[in-house]
């Protein structure tokens, strides 16, 4: 203590118990839901959509090398983005926006898939609901 000379604590310290922080964590607002059934509604969405950009590949779009996909929020809540997104896979986030509206704040993300790396997207979107609380 004598180099600290210039430090004055006149007050005894405060004792209290450790607490845990909490395991950290990105600190988004998610919607509680049966992460099965909405892992299965999202799989049926994405299926649709892949197979209507597939259709829209026949007719016109074949020097594409994948789908561009929107996901969004629900109003108040938060998407999580950096989950969706597989960089070693080639599976991009592009876009990410945020609208107010009546109901509350609506995030918008796009994110590129590649053709060859829809059983990879839809691996990650599994595991990634069943990791969140």
């Amino acid at each position: 203590m004598e180099k600290l000379k210039h430090i004055v604590i006149n007050t005894p310290p405060d004792e209290k118990k450790y607490t845990n922080p909490g395991a950290g964590g990105d600190g988004a607002k998610i919607p509680i839901r049966d992460r099965i059934a909405h892992y299965e509604h999202l799989k049926k969405l994405f299926s649709n959509s892949w197979a209507k950009c597939e259709a829209e590949l026949a007719l016109s779009h074949s020097d594409k090398r994948g789908i561009y996909i929107e996901f969004q929020s629900e109003p108040g809540y938060e998407l999580k983005k950096r989950s969706l997104e597989n960089i070693s896979a080639g599976i991009r986030l592009l876009n990410v926006r945020k609208i107010v509206s009546e109901e509350g704040q609506i995030e918008y993300a796009t994110l590129f898939i590649p053709n060859d790396k829809k059983h990879v997207f839809l691996k990650n979107l599994m595991l990634m609901l069943m990791r969140i609380r």
